[in-house]
């Protein structure tokens, strides 16, 4: 709410909207009660993580985030609800490492994806030929289990939120066992602006799973997506993780 607003599909681009909120839909519009099944939208990372520590209070945890503007540190011997490290969302998408495509397995779609339903929206969508979901934005919370420990939506419905900074290299270059991501990232990125180069840097959050808006490529469980973490969206929310 404090950038306010979130980008919504409008056409065939994501557009920033004003006064779009973790209230509304997928089209920006406020979500009525027969959806509050749904996952919610329209969050920036920084929402997520006053969420877990919201939560961790409610039911008497100690919190595992520290906020202070937008520099935020991590308390991981806190019992508190946390955001999921990158390798532990692959991990748990992979029913514990399998060699899994999507978090369903590699057999035939299901999770909620681009799909027919979504094309008859969306017909510029590239998505999952011949499979059809029912659903052309969300899907309630659950509807579809996938992998072998009973988790559900890890691939599609949104694209989760996760708490490690993005870097690009990070895995090739790190020999720890269940790391939690880099301390800190910020990518060189150049931005062309007619006969001038404009070079700064960007520092990203990874985002994993995909959403009903993804293609078969940016859902699979090896994909990682990069978003500012105060930029909010559509297709993008989160689960929690809580150490045990």
């Amino acid at each position: 709410e404090r950038d306010g607003g979130s980008y919504i599909q409008v056409e065939y681009s994501s557009k920033k909207t004003k006064g779009v909120s973790w209230r509304d839909d997928a089209l920006g519009q406020p979500r009525p009660t027969t959806e509050y099944h749904h996952p919610v939208l329209h969050l920036t990372w920084y929402d997520a993580l006053a969420y877990c520590n919201w939560l961790s209070k409610e039911h008497g945890f100690r919190p595992v985030y520290q906020i202070n503007g937008n520099g935020t540190t991590a308390d991981w011997s806190a019992a508190g609800y946390r955001l999921p490290t990158e390798a532990e969302w692959e991990y748990a998408a992979r029913s514990g490492g399998k060699k899994y495509k999507y978090a369903w397995g590699t057999g035939r779609p299901n999770g909620n994806v681009v799909d027919e339903t979504a094309r008859s929206v969306y017909p510029y969508f590239e998505g999952f030929a011949g499979y059809r979901d029912g659903y052309a934005h969300t899907a309630p919370v659950g509807s579809f289990e996938q992998g072998d420990w009973g988790l559900a939506d890890l691939t599609g419905n949104v694209a989760e939120w996760c708490w490690d900074f993005y870097l690009q290299d990070y895995y090739s270059q790190t020999a720890a066992q269940d790391p939690r991501g880099p301390v800190s990232a910020s990518d060189p990125v150049t931005h062309s602006r007619g006969s001038v180069s404009i070079t700064g840097s960007i520092t990203y959050r990874v985002v994993r799973g995909g959403s009903w808006k993804d293609s078969e490529k940016t859902t699979t469980v090896t994909y990682r997506k990069t978003v500012r973490p105060m930029s909010a969206g559509s297709d993008v929310g989160f689960r929690l993780a809580r150490n045990g």
